[in-house]
């Protein structure tokens, strides 16, 4: 499974080699041993801004341990010092927090039962609050980065400690999120013994939205022609987004004769209005729709299709949905600019979540 979006922007956890939950005795749990990866990764994404706010998921890996909070927890200052220190004991602890919608961030590092560093900075700190904590001396990223926060530049906000930094703390100290890790275990502790129970019940966390067999079909479609990545194209034209999987992979260049150029190709056209009601679903819907259609695409040469293709690459409102496998039910989405060739991350998979930025983009 990878771990990166999870762990990135809007992330709040610890991560050890080993991590010891005993500080919250009176949470029940629930192991959910039995979920493959495309179902943990959909039960991470609901659960990070889910209203209720007490609950923990403790996921064991090959890689190490890591106890996920929801992005809105009201765990305080004391609480994580606390759990930082009794984990540190026998392996250096870590703590990550950061929201994307103003300036936040928190970092903490314990080793041998001795808070090292703790750093944490908030813009829209209360009254009662400070806007920076500061603990100890600069950590390993901070020298190997030359970011050298003061105390006085971050009070006075000349300086910021916000969510760009800790996700580059975060790959920094944890490389390893960009792997395909193995979950050993996947525990969940909450204090609301009805969402325990309701847990306990299910047997398979099912996606409403979009089914496996999608994933499936894209699955036997890229091993059918040996490749690991396709684009579909959007654009807009007026009042509509226009999608279309038209070209869907070069699988073999021909440098005598770029029209002979062997392509993945079909034709299936979705015309979204934004004058609908629900555009962002029916774009969602049609976007699935693309997905499901893979598998009718024909090898052809690029001639076959040249003139649509330039009639498609004149549109400077063209962008390219680059969709890449990491593993079976697992795929990462980019969005790249026709025009500027820039290339932008979008997440994991084909959720409504991932639509809805593509849309807005």
């Amino acid at each position: 499974m990878i771990l990166e979006q999870h762990l990135q922007v809007n992330s709040n956890f610890f991560y050890s080699e080993k991590l010891n939950f005993n500080c919250h005795k009176n949470f029940k749990k629930v192991s959910l041993k039995d979920f493959n990866d495309y179902d943990l990764f959909e039960f991470i994404e609901t659960f990070i801004f889910r209203e209720e706010k007490d609950i923990f998921i403790h996921l064991k890996t090959n890689k190490g341990e890591f106890i996920l909070l929801n992005v809105l927890s009201d765990i305080d200052k004391d609480t994580i010092l606390k759990f930082l220190k009794e984990n540190s004991s026998f392996h250096p602890t870590y703590y990550f927090r950061n929201v994307d919608y103003f300036s936040y961030g928190v970092f903490g590092y314990a080793n041998d039962n001795k808070i090292e560093r703790y750093l944490s900075y908030n813009s829209e700190a209360m009254e009662d609050e400070n806007v920076v904590e500061w603990i100890g001396k600069p950590h390993k990223w901070e020298y190997a980065t030359h970011t050298f926060y003061t105390k006085k530049k971050l009070e006075d906000c000349e300086m910021s400690f916000d969510s760009n930094d800790v996700c580059d703390m975060i790959l920094y100290y944890l490389p390893f999120i960009r792997e395909d890790i193995i979950i050993n275990d996947f525990i969940v502790y909450s204090s609301n013994n009805k969402y325990v129970n309701k847990l306990k019940k299910i047997s398979k966390f099912k996606h409403k939205r979009v089914p496996l067999k999608t994933y499936s079909i894209i699955n036997k479609f890229l091993t059918k022609n040996k490749i690991n990545n396709f684009i579909i194209s959007a654009f807009v034209d007026e009042n509509k987004i226009i999608t279309h999987d038209l070209m869907l992979r070069i699988i073999e260049e021909n440098k005598d004769n770029s029209l002979d150029t062997k392509v993945l190709y079909s034709n299936l056209v979705s015309d979204i209005s934004f004058s609908g009601s629900h555009p962002n679903i029916e774009f969602h819907n049609a976007f699935i729709k693309l997905l499901n259609a893979t598998n009718n695409a024909e090898v052809g040469e690029l001639k076959d299709i040249a003139k649509n293709i330039n009639k498609l690459i004149e549109n400077k409102n063209l962008y390219y949905i680059l969709i890449s496998k990491i593993s079976k039910y697992i795929y990462k989405l980019e969005l790249i600019n026709n025009e500027t060739k820039n290339k932008v991350f979008i997440g994991y998979n084909f959720t409504k979540r991932n639509s809805e930025k593509i849309y807005k983009f």
